[in-house]
């Protein structure tokens, strides 16, 4: 039989691209590296006597595997191989993504578009370049299991793992879980669970025998170990009329006091438990309660006997009290002295940060000194020491600089006041018009008065 020479020409690379393909079998380094070579070669010296399946085969095998190997590199047992693809394409190693983006956007059609599609926002998002969400795909959901896993060794994973998703209650409503969650822990909670799914998917894609996944596998196995581990403290959901404050730390339990209630909320635990993403701390923990204020108060502060039996005990031991701008100021010092009563620790006041997360920041209950004071009087703020006392209209704080001025002299008034100044706060007096002054002034109780 004669064969037509065109005949075998085109038979000749098209074998060559099957034994590079062989060579892939295991996705090992050494034989990835020597495929990619020879299909280098190949397209530089055929090139012009293939016809556009085998080329575009070539193509294809080559940047798909060149990038799977910069997605490996320096993990599962990879060295760091950014110079040695650079090497095996013939480009510098500075240019390396760049050609391999372009590549594989050209090979954005038929049935090479799923594949080149996915490696490209892989590369992308390994490079941090662009978002992504776990999808099913191999590449993405490792991707996405690495970005879970860095997140949890952060120095605030909860805020880590919050970057990775939108929130999931915006705009439109969520399920109570997460709906009873601050923005942002929320937010990191989805992030978890959706690493968790990655992990499992990866791993039913290794059992069927996906090459890439395959070649991860020891990689895959050590971070779906850290979030099997993780546990993650989320806070509340803050009330609606709480106003801003600045601080930093946070608490285990919150009260919220508002115009008609005491809100008693904590920070909940999740983690990995029986297979499912659950609250692995108290069952006390994370539920919302809501004590009604009683009709009538004793005329001295003191604890509200209702407010006491309410605060968890298995939650944790320090509480912050927050307050709606509309409540009467003189409820957050009743909380104040309902948690001594409970035998928690005060950690301080509560408020929202810039980002809507509840805040907190330090006070701590004193004995009033007799000769010093800040008070809030009628329409005005009094600062006393001995026979000397200045006095700051109120109104200032609803200006629209938040009153920054009045702060800034507030303070200045404090610095020259003994340590442990008393706050004493007129019976009626809504609690925007101390918000301000709490953020400068010791915060006591004037129980001991």
């Amino acid at each position: 039989m004669v064969v037509p020479l065109a005949a075998v020409a085109q038979r000749v690379p098209a074998l060559e691209i099957r034994e590079a393909r062989e060579l892939l079998r295991e996705y090992q380094e050494v034989d990835a590296l020597e495929a990619i070579r020879r299909l280098t070669r190949l397209l530089a010296t055929e090139g012009s006597r293939l016809g556009p399946h085998d080329t575009n085969e070539a193509r294809f095998l080559r940047a798909t595997t060149a990038a799977d190997l910069l997605l490996l590199s320096g993990v599962a047992g990879f060295s760091d191989l950014t110079a040695k693809v650079a090497k095996a394409l013939e480009v510098p190693p500075a240019d390396v993504r760049g050609h391999l983006d372009a590549e594989l956007q050209a090979l954005e059609f038929g049935r090479f578009r799923p594949i080149a599609e996915e490696i490209r926002a892989a590369l992308a998002a390994q490079a941090r370049e662009r978002d992504l969400e776990a999808n099913g795909r191999p590449r993405i959901d490792f991707q996405w299991l690495s970005s879970v896993a860095a997140s949890l060794e952060a120095e605030e994973p909860v805020e880590a793992l919050a970057r990775l998703v939108r929130d999931p209650c915006e705009p439109g409503p969520c399920e109570e879980t997460l709906h009873a969650l601050s923005p942002r822990s929320r937010r990191a909670l989805v992030a978890f669970q959706r690493g968790l799914v990655a992990a499992a998917r990866l791993d039913m894609a290794a059992d069927f025998g996906d090459p890439f996944t395959r070649a991860a596998e020891p990689e895959i196995e050590v971070l779906a170990a850290k979030l099997v581990d993780a546990r993650l403290p989320l806070r509340p959901r803050a009330e609606p009329g709480v106003g801003r404050l600045d601080g930093q730390g946070t608490a285990d339990v919150f009260v919220t006091v508002t115009e008609k209630a005491f809100v008693v909320q904590s920070t909940v635990v999740y983690g990995l438990e029986r297979g499912a993403v659950r609250p692995v701390s108290s069952d006390a923990c994370g539920r919302r309660l809501e004590i009604p204020l009683p009709s009538s108060f004793a005329s001295r502060i003191g604890a509200v006997a209702e407010l006491v039996r309410a605060l968890p005990k298995g939650c944790g031991r320090t509480v912050a009290v927050a307050a709606e701008d509309t409540a009467e100021a003189h409820l957050l010092l009743r909380a104040f002295e309902s948690i001594r009563s409970a035998g928690l620790e005060l950690a301080g006041l509560a408020g929202l940060s810039a980002a809507g997360e509840l805040v907190v920041r330090a006070a701590a209950l004193a004995h009033a000194a007799k000769d010093a004071w800040v008070e809030i009087v009628g329409e005005h703020i009094e600062i006393g020491r001995g026979a000397g006392r200045i006095q700051l209209a109120l109104s200032a704080l609803t200006a629209p600089e938040l009153g920054a001025e009045l702060v800034a002299k507030v303070g200045r008034a404090l610095a020259s006041l003994p340590s442990g100044n008393p706050l004493r706060i007129g019976g009626s007096v809504p609690f925007a018009a101390v918000r301000v002054i709490l953020q400068v002034a010791p915060v006591t109780s004037p129980a001991a008065h």
